[in-house]
């Protein structure tokens, strides 16, 4: 009955979240149906289009970071031959995979915007994920983090072909229901319905910061962020800020802070410029998170 409980209160907190806030993911993509991960062609396309004589060398340096990319006829669908040397009649498409091109081919010639991004969905089906609803993922390097409804924190170290889960009855997780998740080198941060839960360990084990162990503002956490030993964890009551690698916060309110609601969907922070989230507009701080400025649909 407990699980169901908790598993619900989640699903309640997060189907408000949704009303309010629409996010999205050009490297990877989160869903109710699994993890997106993009993938590179089987045939990888030459890394810059010059060969092919008259097409606009602004093609590439146009493009920030620039992507692998080729010039294909527009009938080849699946951009198996690229092409080169002087260009044959008929029109041609530039298909890229990592950017998006805008630029338009000389006369003769047709270009299409396009990512050149294929997905593959891992499940728990072929993946072993602890549930195809994901609310948030992180990624260094081969390890990939997906924060799951109901089936914990689901790590894998090999690029997202497999993974194992954590959660609260194999890794102290604060709940199953996990939010969002963020890690640097060993240290992996999981909002869950039932408080921070913090590893050192790479998330093989959690300790759970909760408003009763550590003055979370809330023990739902929708959002988190750490910089060296500043946590941020975004609750429904308001932005928590700890200077202790998140063993004690204090939490920042529209009462303390001119926050422009207590429900903190998300956060961010670089130097002393905090961002919080709300459901009451953004606020923003230049003082580490002390006094916050809100912006609105009215006032910006």
């Amino acid at each position: 009955m407990g699980e169901v409980f908790t598993r619900a209160r989640g699903e309640i907190a997060m189907q408000k979240f949704a009303a309010r806030t629409l996010a999205g993911l050009t490297a990877l993509a989160t869903s109710m149906v699994g993890l997106q991960i993009p993938m590179t062609p089987a045939t990888a396309a030459p890394s810059s289009v010059t060969a092919f004589a008259d097409f606009p060398s602004t093609i590439t340096s146009n493009w920030s970071p620039e992507p692998d990319c080729g010039v294909y006829d527009t009938t080849d669908a699946a951009f198996d031959n690229h092409l080169i040397g002087a260009r044959p009649a008929g029109a041609r498409t530039p298909h890229c995979v990592g950017g998006s091109s805008r630029e338009q081919a000389s006369a003769g010639g047709t270009a299409r915007t396009t990512s050149g991004l294929t997905f593959t969905n891992r499940t728990r089906a072929n993946s072993g994920l602890g549930d195809d609803f994901v609310y948030g993922v992180y990624v260094t390097d081969d390890t990939v983090y997906a924060a799951t409804n109901g089936g914990g924190l689901s790590i894998s170290t090999d690029g997202g072909a497999t993974f194992d889960n954590r959660t609260n009855t194999n890794s102290q997780l604060g709940s199953d229901t996990v939010f969002r998740v963020y890690a640097t080198d060993d240290t992996v941060y999981a909002a869950t319905v039932g408080g921070l839960s913090i590893s050192t360990d790479g998330g093989a084990t959690f300790i759970n910061r909760t408003n009763t162990n550590s003055r979370l503002g809330s023990d739902t956490v929708f959002g988190v962020y750490a910089t060296d030993d500043t946590v941020y964890a975004a609750t429904s009551n308001g932005l928590s800020i700890s200077i202790d690698g998140g063993a004690t916060f204090d939490n920042r309110t529209i009462a303390n802070s001119r926050l422009g609601s207590n429900t903190v969907l998300g956060v961010y922070a670089t130097d002393d410029t905090v961002y919080a989230a709300t459901n009451g507009g953004l606020g923003i701080s230049t003082d580490g998170g002390a006094t916050f400025a809100n912006r609105t649909n009215t006032n910006s």
